[in-house]
């Protein structure tokens, strides 16, 4: 593909629920083809919870860059042991999830492909503390070897906002002072922004934010919204597809093309992830995600 950042496909939430595990690999393994077709993704954000998944299923696929994401693992973990995360005040659970972060690292270093970056984040919920987060990231910062992955964080709804939320670890602001002490960078979520304040103009300040500071590394498209219950509850982080596939989505071309516009010229990456409508075939699914790669890829040009 030409030079630019990477494009990334967070096809896991797009793979259809609910079948039984040999029709779920091949419809795994269909997504992964179409989504792998020259001029459409570079590779996969893959979701790390105590393992990475059946990596068997891209066999014969020709992606040639990945992204892991800590997310799935994360909540996994403060289900059971709400102190655990990278900016835990509690030393037991920073420790956890240090060893969690580093259980991801070696696993990406295993990879026969290239992993370009591990998102990790602010958890704990509710009682995240910026110096805590630091310490971590100074302690995986120091443990890099060449050829790892980048670290970048990716930024979740915040804590102390008017609605629930869902992650509720820290602000964008601490996070961002945190990356640039650090050496790190952030990937902003469009539609993690949007529900911090469900407000669709957050996103584009989340972008701007995090460019002007110097560490804006990636950008993920996912929509939010009102909801639908094909998806999830309103206001969740339900990774909803573009306006043209559901009404309730704030995720529209305009939307997508200002985070771009807004977006430094150093992206590592670009990526889409969202569920798609049920019942279509893999290649339908991937001409859903493609629909959202649109108007970015647009903007990518006119930025030249």
């Amino acid at each position: 593909m030409s030079a630019g950042p990477a494009w990334i496909a967070g096809a896991y939430a797009a793979l259809e629920p609910g079948l039984e595990a040999n029709a779920a690999a091949r419809d795994a393994r269909g997504l992964y083809a179409e989504l792998a077709t020259p001029g459409a993704f570079d590779g996969l954000e893959l979701p790390y919870r105590s393992a990475l998944p059946d990596l068997s299923l891209l066999d014969g696929v020709h992606f040639s860059r990945h992204v892991i994401t800590a997310i799935p693992g994360t909540m996994q973990r403060l289900a059971h042991e709400p102190n655990f995360g990278l900016a835990s005040p509690d030393e037991r659970g920073r420790q956890s999830a240090l060893d969690f972060t580093r259980e991801i690292v070696s696993a990406a270093r295993q990879l026969h492909a290239t992993v370009i970056a591990i998102e990790v984040h602010s958890a704990p919920t509710d009682h995240a503390d910026a110096a805590a987060f630091a310490a971590s990231l100074d302690t995986l910062m120091s443990e890099r070897i060449e050829g790892d992955p980048e670290f970048l964080i990716e930024h979740c709804d915040a804590a102390g906002t008017p609605f629930a939320g869902e992650k509720r670890f820290l602000s964008l602001e601490d996070e961002v002072r945190v990356a640039k002490d650090t050496g790190v960078g952030v990937t902003i979520n469009w539609g993690r922004s949007a529900l911090e304040t469900r407000n669709a103009s957050t996103p584009l300040a989340h972008v701007r934010l995090a460019a002007e500071a110097g560490v804006l590394r990636a950008f993920m498209a996912s929509g939010a919204g009102a909801g639908a219950p094909e998806y999830g509850a309103e206001w969740s982080d339900a990774h909803l597809p573009h306006v043209d596939h559901e009404s309730s989505s704030l995720l529209t071309d305009d939307a997508l093309a200002q985070c771009i516009g807004a977006a430094s010229s150093g992206l590592l990456y670009a990526g889409v992830k969202i569920q798609t409508p049920r019942g279509l075939t893999a290649h339908e699914r991937s001409r859903v995600l493609a629909r959202v790669a649109e108007p970015m890829r647009s903007a990518f040009s006119r930025a030249g």
